[in-house]
């Protein structure tokens, strides 16, 4: 059950009921979708959409709200709309999508996120958003030269591409193995790299450095109560050097590796290994990334997403577009 609190001096919410007027006029106030134009909560001239009766319908269905809980829902909605004395104009489209809906609550007002915005599981990708893939390079930089960023985006870029190939033609090999053939070719590719240090880059990316906000903002999580997972491309092996490395094994409650059911990212059956295992319905369940195609096959899936766009990236696959996009994963602890 979703703790609620009512408003200051209301009967409590597990004393209270609300009538059907009050929660029918709720559902219509939020119709629409409709759009506020929010002065303290962003720029005068941004409007945000705020919620519809399909986000809220999805929010009660997801995290167990008990009849008292739209009475503060909408308490929470009214209180936010009068502190900011939002201006609410119609949304020129339907928005009856459960990814808009998503969007829509997280760009909602604080009050609003203070009800509604609670997750039961935080999953995060690794590569690329908890462990930063060119530390692996960056470690022997003096001897590789000057091409040494030039090798690992090649090193990287190779390695998503075997594994999109290898699950569209239904020819798995473990994510190590394709680790070392991606190198392969990166070396092949610029000559100025010592192929001599292939052994010493292998070693280093058993070993690769965690982004520095990370272990303080999972800590943050786990002490809310939240069930914390990796699900990752990486090998089992590979995923437990990596967390044991960077000592994030005693904040992660498990470690989901594609290599379960052999087949990589973004197909369906790697996103429900987490939704079956847990018992969770994909709304329950916040998906980071700083893979923007990760992102994409989350959000197909129904996973709520936050893309961590480390790297300034422009957007893409718009019309699977993630309910959050952040700079790095501390943005998670400011209502994220």
């Amino acid at each position: 059950m979703a703790a609620c609190s009512s408003r200051s001096g209301a009967t409590p919410s597990n004393q209270r009921a609300p009538s059907k007027t009050l929660v029918a006029s709720h559902m219509a106030w939020l119709r629409g979708p409709r759009m506020a134009t929010l002065p303290s909560y962003q720029s005068p001239s941004t409007k945000v959409h705020v919620a519809d009766c399909a986000a809220v319908a999805s929010v009660i269905a997801r995290f167990r709200f008990d009849a008292a809980c739209l009475v503060s829902l909408e308490d929470a909605l009214a209180g936010a709309v009068n502190r900011h004395q939002a201006d609410f104009v119609e949304a020129s489209e339907a928005q009856e999508s459960d990814q808009v809906c998503n969007r829509c609550l997280h760009l909602a007002p604080p009050a609003l996120k203070t009800v509604a915005m609670h997750y039961v599981a935080y999953v995060f990708d690794a590569y690329g958003t908890l462990f930063d893939v060119h530390a692996a390079v960056r470690r022997h930089d003096g001897e590789i030269g000057p091409d040494g960023q030039l090798l690992s985006e090649i090193w990287r870029a190779k390695q998503l591409e075997y594994s999109w190939v290898r699950t569209l033609m239904g020819g798995y090999a473990d994510f190590w193995q394709l680790t070392e053939q991606a190198l392969d070719f990166a070396l092949r590719k610029v000559p100025s790299a010592d192929k001599g240090l292939k052994a010493k880059l292998l070693e280093a990316y058993w070993r690769l450095d965690c982004y520095p906000e990370v272990p303080a903002v999972l800590k943050a999580l786990k002490a809310s109560g939240a069930k914390l997972a990796i699900l990752s491309n990486g090998s089992p092996e590979m995923l437990e050097a990596a967390v044991k490395s960077a000592a994030l094994d005693h904040v992660l409650d498990d470690i989901f590796s594609v290599d379960a059911v052999k087949r990589f990212k973004t197909d369906p059956s790697t996103y429900d290994m987490v939704a079956t295992g847990w018992r969770l319905y994909p709304g329950a369940v916040s998906f980071q990334s700083s893979n923007r195609w990760d992102i994409a096959g989350a959000t197909k899936f129904g996973f709520r997403t936050v893309w961590i766009n480390r790297a300034n990236q422009p957007e893409e696959y718009r019309d699977f577009p993630p309910a959050l996009i952040l700079p790095s994963l501390e943005g998670l602890l400011s209502g994220g």
